[in-house]
């Protein structure tokens, strides 16, 4: 379920970031490959051009965009502590004065 969750929604981003992309070709009279150059560039120019686009709510909408960008980041950063913690508390035994620091 979580593999088909992802694909399809790795499929909806592709296809809003190449419908925003070719947009914005169209509108600045560039060819295709020359609207951004980085990778980077998607989240950080594609999605903020194209919400900026939007006719209502511009604002809520980019808020929303980038407090969800925020929290993936988070969470991603919880299973790397996560890790840490883990060998951690494999090297203390489980001593429980480690486990609770």
């Amino acid at each position: 379920m979580t593999a088909f969750a992802d694909t399809g929604f790795a499929f909806i981003s592709g296809l809003a970031v190449f419908s925003i992309l070719g947009y914005m070709s169209t509108v600045q009279g560039v060819p295709f490959e020359e609207v951004v150059t980085q990778s980077m560039g998607l989240a950080f120019v594609v999605f903020p051009k194209g919400i900026a686009m939007m006719p209502f709510a511009p604002c809520f909408f980019g808020l929303l965009f980038f407090g969800c960008l925020f929290f993936g980041g988070l969470t991603s950063s919880m299973s790397m502590v996560e890790a840490f913690a883990s060998g951690v508390i494999d090297r203390t035994k489980g001593d429980r004065l480690w486990t609770i620091l």
